[in-house]
């Protein structure tokens, strides 16, 4: 058996023989081979068995920033029971012989779920389009009025940009960046202009659907995945971070409006945006580039990954830039039904 590894990331490695003790504390089939998926901010293992596929996600232990508490990772099993109650395409959360959910290896936890066998779409269709934003409205809607028995204590909305910017702007200001200083100002600039109306609707949200979160085979979904980042805020917040990942052309060119305009239909085919909402809409939008912009640009300066860099460039600069000149275009989509 081998274990694929990524020397870019530097995670504590956790090895098959301590996967396979791990194994031992579930009443599952024998284990036949294990891959690994490391990414900056966890380590995933597939683990292939006499039956069945499996999937285990450890997350980094303390101090990183990448680190779950037990909670957070108990709330994001409610969530995929919950949305499984409600017969949506999520994996199950899978216990011990003595009902443990939570896994801890060498101070990384995580938890155990089926394998999920389907693919991303590259380049989703416009029928692709709808059945997305139909997936994103009934995830919503089964859990807008439900809580979760667990509460998670992270959360991503324009507060935690403010909450952590003097931090994030001394790191920033430390590197070696030619534009660090532009950067720092067009960051102070666009957080100052988010300012989305507290009577807008919550809910539970995924934070992160876009296209390699949904997964499909024969043209259906058949699978979501990654509810590590779920919080609950504002629903709109969710909608503008979904059309950033599901109605822009290939490497970020713009903002498609054929694309946005099959996606919130298939949304309000299931749930009709209210009329702040969609006053909002264009707003939700840039705080998604803003946001995931910040994102990378962080985690570039942290793993000297210039792609990262440049794509935070395009998102901060060029991609908001253009969403608010195309703002009375999406007005007119955005009534869409």
């Amino acid at each position: 058996m081998s274990m694929k590894r990524y020397k870019s990331i530097n995670h504590d490695a956790v090895s098959e023989i301590e996967i396979k003790k791990l194994w031992s504390d579930f009443d599952l089939p024998e284990i036949v081979s294990i891959e690994s998926q490391a990414e900056y901010s966890s380590t995933g293992f597939i683990i292939i068995t006499t039956k069945n596929k499996y999937y285990l996600c450890l997350h980094p232990a303390k101090p990183s920033i990448f680190s779950r508490s037990q909670n957070d990772l108990l709330g994001e099993i409610d969530i995929l029971q919950r949305l499984r109650e409600k017969r949506l395409p999520v994996a199950r959360p899978i216990a011990t012989k003595d009902d443990k959910l939570i896994i801890s290896v060498k101070g990384r936890k995580g938890f155990l779920r089926g394998y999920l066998e389907c693919e991303a779409l590259k380049k989703p269709s416009t029928v692709n389009l709808t059945q997305a934003g139909v997936l994103l409205a009934k995830i919503h809607l089964s859990l807008r009025r439900w809580t979760p028995p667990h509460r998670r204590t992270q959360f991503w909305g324009p507060e935690k940009i403010r909450r952590y910017w003097t931090k994030n702007k001394k790191i920033i200001l430390a590197s070696k960046l030619p534009d660090k200083k532009a950067l720092v100002d067009r960051l102070e600039q666009k957080q100052h202009e988010f300012k989305f109306s507290k009577t807008l609707p919550t809910g539970i949200l995924h934070e992160d659907f876009g296209q390699r979160h949904v997964l499909w085979h024969k043209n259906k979904i058949t699978g979501v995945i990654d509810f590590d980042r779920s919080y609950r805020g504002l629903l709109i917040l969710d909608v503008g971070q979904a059309i950033r990942g599901w109605c822009f052309d290939p490497a970020w060119k713009k903002l498609n409006l054929e694309k946005l305009n099959y996606f919130l239909s298939g949304y309000q085919s299931q749930r009709q945006l209210s009329v702040a909402e969609k006053k909002h809409l264009v707003q939700a939008i840039k705080f998604g580039l803003v946001e995931r912009g910040l994102s990378f640009l962080l985690r570039g300066l942290n793993y000297n990954n210039r792609e990262w860099l440049d794509f935070a460039r395009r998102s901060l600069f060029n991609l908001v830039d253009e969403v608010e000149k195309m703002a009375p275009e999406i007005e007119k989509i955005k009534n869409t039904k």
